[in-house]
């Protein structure tokens, strides 16, 4: 396609970086962006060592491709790399996975797709093929994962005080309990009581999407035994600016009869069946 034909998304650009995309570095860790370098008034990344315009980059990580490597700079002013296999270490913007969608779809691929499988632009970029995971990474994406789960439960547990004291309730502090250290085998992380109605939440947090989780089946099963009781509240968690982390969603009875939630098999209890050698 002619450069003269990659002006679109210059409106997603900011001074000299690409911002809807964010890659968490190695340690120290930081958030950086793409580097955008204009050329005849079209922007460009420096992706795979040349200059490539940003709609170009932009048809082309909605086309799936994931070996890309392209420049942004640290806090420091040092060049960085953005690696696009490290799947786990990117997150887009609510306004770029509109435009990805849009992108795939003009493609020819249809609207919609299954999470994980080709077309997947709801979530970072998929790899395409295992990358290693060494241990110590491993460690660390553990102790990410622990720490925004932390911090979900902290942001729910203020938006459920919140949602009591404009009901009315004068003290909400005392009528939600947080069940995380006291009693991890409830199913749910909170309980919440007022005016007539008891609520046992199970909340699920997450640092870049907002319609996906992981639940374990005791939660679920939980869940589903309380029946109306059951809550599951999704909260998106701003790691950036943890002021800005929110509930995003309260869902009452979510595996209910008209829940909302589409569960798909990921892991089974597996159990060795050892033949009886004396028959």
């Amino acid at each position: 396609m002619p450069p003269n034909k990659m002006r679109k998304y210059t409106d997603l650009v900011v001074g000299n970086k690409f911002p809807h995309i964010l890659y968490r570095t190695d340690p120290p860790e930081e958030y950086v962006s793409p580097r955008i370098t204009i050329k005849g008034g079209v922007p460009h990344v420096y992706a795979n060592k040349k200059h490539m315009p940003l709609e170009l980059f932009l048809q082309r990580l909605a086309s799936d491709e994931t070996n890309f490597r392209v420049s942004a700079y640290r806090s420091s002013g040092a060049t960085t790399t953005v690696s696009f296999q490290d799947a786990d270490r990117l997150s887009y913007s609510a306004e770029l996975r509109s435009v990805l969608r849009t992108l795939h779809t003009k493609k020819g691929r249809g609207a919609t797709s299954t999470p994980g499988a080709p077309g997947d632009v709801s979530a970072p970029a998929a790899t395409s093929r295992a990358t290693k995971l060494t241990l110590d990474e491993l460690e660390r994406r553990l102790e990410r994962q622990r720490r925004t789960g932390e911090a979900g439960e902290k942001v729910a547990y203020r938006y459920e005080c919140d949602r009591l004291r404009a009901l009315g309730c004068a003290a909400p502090e005392a009528a939600v309990t947080s069940l995380t250290s006291s009693d991890v085998s409830a199913g749910y992380d909170l309980l919440s009581k007022f005016g007539g109605e008891t609520r046992c939440i199970e909340v699920k947090s997450s640092t870049w999407r907002e319609d996906s989780f992981f639940i374990s089946e005791s939660e679920r099963s939980t869940l589903e035994r309380l029946g109306g009781c059951g809550h599951l509240y999704l909260v998106l968690v701003n790691e950036e600016d943890p002021g800005k982390s929110k509930v995003i969603m309260e869902i009452r009875e979510p595996f209910g009869v008209d829940g909302l939630v589409e569960l798909s098999p990921v892991a089974y209890s597996a159990k060795l069946c050892v033949p009886d050698k004396t028959a």
